[in-house]
């Protein structure tokens, strides 16, 4: 393992200003409108934006990738030979290089803290992602189940792009994340982005990330400080006594994005109500959407049949696979994850619904390492409760963002999101009517509302197949 001196030092507190968090967050993750700061301010990144040193590194083309890092896009970041370009957001943060951990390239970036967050950024001397969807592979350790931020300078704190993507509970692995904006504020130029910071919340005393929204409000961006001392002596790894953020970064890329933003509707559950329902309103526009099957309950009372199925599919709706059980995939032996997962996969394959059966939608939004793997080998998408919309298209299909499209606020600020900057909103359901997350009438506003939006809707296999094609 390979330890990285820090050389630039904010104060603790700048995890919660340098990102503007002012404002509360919902169960989907939005934030109220921040205020900018000044634009012609420094902020600490060189005349140039580059990382201090006047030196701007691009790490060469690795031959082995290991997925979630992925062979197509431009690599913006290694994390191995410009590893010591990420800098250390607080004096009391480890960067450091983990070669064992490494995707691509020869180490992985392992970052770690002991205060209510830990994160590094990285100035750029020139990072053009016009018409680009930024991405990268991301591991957390501590907290399990925690919340992943990324704020974009384009090319200052006043014209830039914020992230908040909740990672599943019980994900103990690599997963490639889609920088899928949640703020934005001014005109962001993509063309020039200046900085970029990754960092992550600690958790709380009872398990769940801290938002700490009372003492964001409080900060102001004028209290950043900067200190730059090239003597810093390296912090050794005793002096961190409680660790309470660890996690690791890799294979930073910016893909090309599509010409238009995208949004998918996925039901959860396989309802009879999907067929008499929701077909019959969505038929009427000429839309169609995913549906969650559990295959244990098809033809049962209340589900849908197969012959219910079929007309679906047949006027182009994805059956997917949703592997509900009454444990969830985290707490089954592997033996049974693997049953459970390959034999929903194949229950929908062999009775023709090869297209939706492409997709996994998570059971309870959890899933672990060794789920994910095995999702992977027989799954081309995968998606799990993010409260983030995702790049259109997606870097990796794998563990994409949905939102609950119960709150219709989160529904338009992501929708706008998704207009702005050719992204993919992901929106979830279970059932309309009556019993159902929302009336006839409430689903009917919000088909109206997304039919007058720019988004494109399709289904999960659509969406596969025009990333094959642009891939």
């Amino acid at each position: 393992m390979n330890r990285m001196p820090s050389r630039r030092t904010f104060l603790a507190v700048v995890g919660a200003a340098s990102v503007g968090l002012a404002g509360c967050s919902d169960e989907n993750g939005t934030d109220d409108e921040a205020g900018d700061d000044d634009p012609d301010a420094d902020d600490g990144n060189g005349e140039n934006g580059d990382d201090g040193n006047g030196e701007e590194e691009t790490p060469d083309e690795p031959e082995d990738v290991t997925a979630p890092g992925i062979e197509h896009g431009t690599l913006v970041s290694d994390f191995s030979e410009d590893l010591d370009s990420w800098i250390s957001m607080t004096g009391e943060d480890l960067v450091e290089g983990d070669s064992d951990e490494a995707l691509v390239g020869d180490t992985a970036a392992l970052v770690r803290g002991g205060g209510e967050r830990a994160g590094v950024f990285r100035s750029f001397q020139e990072f053009d992602a016009e018409d680009q969807h930024v991405s990268f592979a991301v591991k957390l350790e501590e907290p399990i189940g925690g919340r992943v931020n990324v704020e974009m300078l384009a090319p200052f704190q006043s014209d830039s792009v914020i992230t908040r993507r909740r990672i599943p509970s019980d994900l103990d692995g690599w997963m490639r994340m889609d920088v899928g904006y949640t703020q934005d504020r001014g005109e962001p130029d993509f063309g020039d982005i200046q900085e970029m910071r990754i960092w992550v919340d600690a958790a709380a005393e009872d398990g769940e990330v801290d938002d700490d929204e009372e003492a964001a409000d409080e900060l102001d961006e004028d209290e950043i400080e900067e200190e730059i001392d090239e003597d810093d002596e390296e912090v050794e790894e005793e002096d961190i006594e409680d660790e309470t953020v660890r996690f690791m970064l890799d294979d930073l890329r910016s893909t090309p994005a599509a010409d238009n933003g995208q949004v998918i509707m996925t039901f959860d559950g396989g309802f009879e109500s999907h067929y008499s329902t929701l077909f019959d309103l969505m038929e009427d526009r000429d839309l169609q959407g995913v549906i969650g099957i559990v295959p244990p309950t098809v033809n049962v009372g209340g589900r849908l049949s197969i012959d219910q199925m079929r007309e679906m599919r047949d006027a182009g709706w994805d059956m997917a696979s949703f592997p509900l059980r009454s444990d969830a995939l985290p707490e089954m032996d592997s033996g049974e994850k693997e049953q459970v997962i390959e034999g929903d996969q194949s229950y929908l394959e062999g009775r023709g619904f090869e297209d939706g059966a492409r997709t996994f939608l998570a059971p309870y939004h959890r899933v672990d390492a060794e789920s994910l793997e095995i999702v992977r080998e027989v799954h081309d998408c995968s998606m799990t409760f993010g409260g983030t919309p995702n790049a259109a298209p997606p870097a990796d299909p794998h563990m994409l963002s949905r939102i609950n499209a119960t709150d219709m606020n989160a529904v338009e600020q992501f929708t706008e999101l998704a207009e702005r900057h050719n992204q993919l909103l992901v929106l979830r359901l279970t059932e309309v009517g009556d019993d159902g997350d929302l009336e006839e009438d409430e689903f009917e506003d919000l088909l109206d509302y997304l039919e007058d939006s720019e988004l494109d809707m399709v289904t999960a296999s659509e969406m596969l197949d025009q990333r094959n094609e642009l891939f």
